[in-house]
């Protein structure tokens, strides 16, 4: 199984973005056994030889080819981090995409942008988007990590058929994601992942 997952923000959350990359590559390590790989793409990824016109418009092609897609915002919103929602939206609305989106607004004593509140306003009155805040790293990655286990686990129902070996892995996910909402902090939520390789 190979889920792509799609990060989304302006460059003041490139840290944020750094913390999931690493994440991540976490997870794909407990999770290699499995047979299961996660594959990020956030914009440090895509060839940086190309202009920036280019370079956006191959990061729009891996949107399109993305499982999950996870849009961070904090003060304001990019021109490019616009086209990419409106590019998530009209795939979204399409029979042909099953693209999961999510919209992540990390808490703010600054002001936001005009354009920024007018989007959470929008998305935070309207039950059809998955929308959450954060104020830490450690609840982003929580909320990441949740969402891509739900996925697995969710990917492995749908199918005609499932062998032992991945029944007893949704299982073990499902455990971990109640077990998840005990843990204080990104150490020990590692150490929460590590017991997926233990089964």
């Amino acid at each position: 199984m190979r889920i792509q997952i799609f990060i989304a923000s302006s460059l003041e959350l490139k840290p944020e973005r750094q913390e999931l990359a690493y994440m991540v590559s976490q997870l794909n390590a407990h999770l290699e056994d499995f047979d299961i790989y996660i594959r990020i793409v956030k914009w440090e990824y895509v060839d940086s030889s190309m202009s920036y016109r280019h370079k956006q418009e191959d990061y729009n092609d891996e949107l399109k080819n993305s499982d999950l897609c996870f849009f961070l915002f904090w003060t304001r919103l990019g021109i490019y981090t616009q086209e990419e929602l409106n590019l998530a939206n009209s795939l979204t609305s399409s029979s042909k995409k099953q693209l999961k989106v999510f919209y992540l607004f990390k808490d703010s004593t600054d002001s936001v942008s005009q354009e920024l509140s007018c989007l959470q306003h929008k998305i935070e009155t309207d039950q059809h988007f998955n929308c959450s805040h954060f104020s830490t790293t450690y609840q982003l990655d929580l909320f990441v990590t949740n969402s891509i286990l739900l996925y697995i686990i969710e990917y492995i129902h749908k199918r005609k058929t499932i062998n032992e070996r991945d029944e007893k892995l949704a299982i073990i996910l499902d455990k971990i994601i109640v077990k998840s909402n005990s843990c204080s902090n990104s150490k020990e939520l590692s150490l929460l992942l590590s017991q997926i390789a233990t089964y």
